[in-house]
């Protein structure tokens, strides 16, 4: 079993802030939009790097577990959401027509819009559980490509469904596979990359702000990713793997080992409970970076109560 890599854990906190300015005002947010993007396809690719076994292949027991994992978490979190959208709005869903529902449970979430991505994941795993075990084991790697392609043409088009872009097929699967095949092929890219990680890192991150302008300047839609998304993701994947020896803060570690999915999952409720109070209002140039830092201590909070709650219950059966 691959040993745990404290860098990785700074990727996922920084992630789960990116993934806060998403959905939350920061006054910069613009400027910085191409960096926040890339928040859920480093998500996937660290997902897809720890799927692969130690010999390579992609660990049909991983994936198992993580289908059963997934379940749980969409099952919950979506009811917690369904629950949330009736007490704060008087409605579960505002998805009032039932093709839009149906789509919405199949390509997302129809309770809570951000949620998207733990359905999608699932999705994925489901796929390659069923081609790992009983298709060509390569076979969705050398169609991955063509995938994300067809994808950033979909996310791009005009009056196209986010949904049919943004979904676990031109989305999930390149951004999982992405790290399966970074993992497979860790020692020689990381042999190349290592002398060269800064001018990799710059070059990647100028030549994605150059799409980011082109597309602004052509009335381009950049939606939820474009072409050079996931490129810009593998290789921040790669600059923070490569100080995988390197001592981090652990507050900073500890962020992206045990609260990173909670801020993903609550972050979206504390901003909305947030911004029915008007005194944020004056807050919103920095409201992103309060919501997550209320979602952090929320996930601590929330930790701790469990944490005691185990405790009780092991005494009481004692």
């Amino acid at each position: 079993m691959k040993k745990e890599i404290q860098s990785l854990y700074v990727l996922k906190a920084l992630s789960a802030f990116f993934v806060v300015l998403i959905h939350f005002p920061l006054f910069c947010q613009e400027l910085i939009f191409p960096i926040i993007r890339t928040a859920v396809p480093v998500f996937f690719i660290i997902s897809g790097y720890f799927l692969v076994a130690p010999d390579g292949s992609i660990s049909v027991d991983k994936v198992r577990y993580g289908i059963i994992k997934m379940i749980k978490y969409v099952l919950l979190y979506n009811l917690l959401y369904l629950v949330f959208n009736y007490l704060c709005y008087g409605y579960f869903t505002i998805y009032g027509e039932y093709k839009k529902l149906f789509a919405r449970a199949v390509l997302g979430s129809p309770f809570g819009y951000h949620l998207w991505y733990l359905t999608t994941y699932l999705e994925v795993l489901l796929c390659l559980y069923v081609v790992v075990k009983y298709v060509k084991r390569k076979f969705l790697l050398s169609i991955a490509p063509f995938l994300y392609l067809v994808g950033v043409v979909l996310m791009a088009w005009p009056g196209i469904s986010i949904l049919l872009g943004r979904n676990f097929v031109f989305w999930g699967i390149p951004c999982v596979l992405a790290g399966v095949y970074l993992r497979q092929h860790e020692q020689a890219i990381m042999h190349w990359f290592r002398l060269r990680r800064w001018k990799v890192l710059m070059v990647v991150f100028f030549l994605t702000y150059l799409e980011y302008a082109l597309r602004h300047w052509v009335s381009i839609n950049y939606g939820d990713y474009a072409l050079l998304t996931l490129p810009f993701s593998c290789a921040l994947f790669l600059f923070f793997i490569s100080f995988d020896k390197t001592v981090f803060p652990q507050w900073l570690v500890s962020i992206g080992k045990k609260y990173s999915l909670d801020i993903y999952i609550y972050h979206v409720m504390v901003g909305i409970l947030l911004l029915k109070v008007s005194f944020f209002e004056q807050l919103k140039p920095f409201i992103g970076v309060v919501i997550f830092l209320l979602s952090w201590f929320l996930s601590i909070f929330l930790h701790s109560g469990q944490r005691f709650f185990s405790r009780l219950v092991v005494k009481d059966k004692t």
